[in-house]
């Protein structure tokens, strides 16, 4: 791909940040005939689809590697290797980030000093993964503490795990939430003995209603992974050879570990437009967008041509009252991509970005869900198929079952959680997230996942 010092004088479309999402802007841009298209990428390969780093990379078979993921892939694409960038007039420069952006003078300038001015600006910067250091624990940068969030960040990982295997131990992630489970999940599929610390009440607390996590428990700990359940980590032990050793929690206690990865959430990576454009929060959060994804400056008035998409961007969801929210998700990652480049060229396909929450996870092989819509404050959950999916998690199986949460305030469904549903079940469960009709609970108490291709049918 093009170095830094190869790169072009000006770009009429210049994209910060060489994820997901930039290879979305990328495709889109060629299919709307959108020229001048420059990427700022900081690592040293081509944009990928980056949900298979926790996911199918971590196999112990048949893992996914590059060139094989790509983008577009993901979203039903051409993959997006070097050469079809240089073949399609884009310039992708790798291992060239960005170490300012100044509005005013619409230029960026890489690290080392070379700078390009642009037309329009992409901030394509995603998130960072947060590491035990971000807090200041002790031991959170030792030998053997990981994060993930890159290709990088997963090869270091599985070297330390051949070398977990070859010298005994196991591994403790720190973290019960969506990259704790399948990051979890994928080491103890390498064989690996995994201990999951994590301090809320239940596994993905922060996805599923309490009773629906009681299922994925059972399920973990048939699969031999060790629970333990409102555990908070206060740092890392260093071991003889400056390795991690252990994890101690808040009761003083010492986890054995030769291998620690943190799940622990992510930051976006906001900071190149700070004092140029409204961040979300207390200035830890995204870049606020309006509802065409175009960047606000800190009076709250839209920059001209300046747009965030992906990870980064903070974004006002109609269905939910224009709330600002951020999604860390491929899917908003591509969509929104999409959405800009077709604004960029003149063919917006909407007035306005619209967006349907949506998060997936693949765990252990065989067990899979998705979850369509939010849930609002005070939000009803109406669970399914506990019963059996409970006496299957037991035996290590998945079963189907789930829960629709209806908002109080409107009585209205939305959002359906569902867990080994077919493909046709999947769409409904979209399709009645996104129409949101009014529901009864008891209705749906009765009616069990039979609600979901009845009440789809009747849309």
């Amino acid at each position: 791909m093009a170095a830094a010092a190869a790169l072009p004088p000006h770009a009429e479309v210049l994209v910060v940040g060489g994820g997901l999402a930039a290879g979305y802007v990328a495709r889109a841009a060629v299919e709307h005939g959108l020229g001048g298209v420059v990427i700022l990428g900081e690592e040293p390969v081509v944009s990928y689809e980056r949900p298979a780093l926790s996911k199918a990379y971590l196999f112990p078979e048949g893992a996914a590697r590059l060139p094989g993921f790509h983008t577009c892939v993901g979203g039903g694409g051409e993959r997006q290797e070097a050469p079809w960038y240089r073949e399609h007039g884009v310039t992708f420069a790798t291992s060239a980030p960005v170490e300012s952006i100044d509005l005013a003078r619409r230029e960026a300038r890489v690290k080392g000093g070379r700078a390009i001015t642009f037309g329009a600006l992409v901030v394509a910067t995603g998130a960072r993964a947060l590491t035990l250091s971000d807090p200041g624990l002790p031991g959170g940068d030792l030998p053997g503490v990981h994060s993930l969030r890159s290709v990088g960040d997963a090869d270091a990982l599985l070297a330390d795990v051949a070398r977990l295997k070859g010298a005994g131990g196991g591994a403790v992630v720190i973290g019960g939430g969506y990259i704790g489970a399948e990051v979890a999940s994928g080491l103890s599929l390498q064989g690996v003995p995994v201990t999951v610390a994590f301090p809320d009440a239940s596994l993905l607390a922060r996805v599923v209603p309490r009773e629906l996590g009681a299922i994925y428990e059972a399920l973990y700990e048939a699969k031999g992974v060790r629970l333990l359940k409102g555990a908070t980590a206060t740092g890392c032990v260093p071991g003889p050879d400056g390795r991690v050793a252990g994890v101690r929690l808040g009761d003083g206690s010492v986890l054995e570990a030769g291998l620690v990865v943190a799940g622990v959430g992510a930051r976006p990576n906001a900071e190149l437009l700070d004092g140029q454009a409204k961040r979300e929060g207390p200035g830890r959060g995204g870049l606020v967008v309006d509802s065409s994804l175009r960047c606000l400056g800190p009076d709250g008035a839209p920059l001209d041509r300046v747009y965030a998409v992906g990870d980064v961007a903070a974004f006002p969801l109609s269905s939910q009252g224009d709330v600002i929210v951020r999604q860390e998700h491929v899917t908003h990652a591509r969509s929104s991509a999409a959405y800009v480049a077709a604004a960029l060229a003149g063919k917006p396909p909407a007035p306005r970005y619209e967006y349907l929450p949506f998060f997936y996870s693949r765990v252990f092989g065989g067990v899979s869900w998705v979850f369509y819509g939010a849930s609002p404050p005070g939000a009803v959950a109406v669970p399914f198929g506990l019963a059996p999916a409970a006496a299957a998690a037991a035996e290590g199986r998945a079963s189907k079952f789930g829960a629709y949460l209806l908002d109080p305030a409107s009585g209205r469904l939305a959002g359906v959680f569902l867990e080994s549903g077919s493909p046709e079940e999947n769409e409904a469960a979209r399709a009645l997230a996104a129409a949101r009709p009014a529901a009864d609970a008891e209705e749906l108490r009765a009616a069990g996942a039979g609600y979901l291709l009845a009440a789809a049918a009747r849309l």
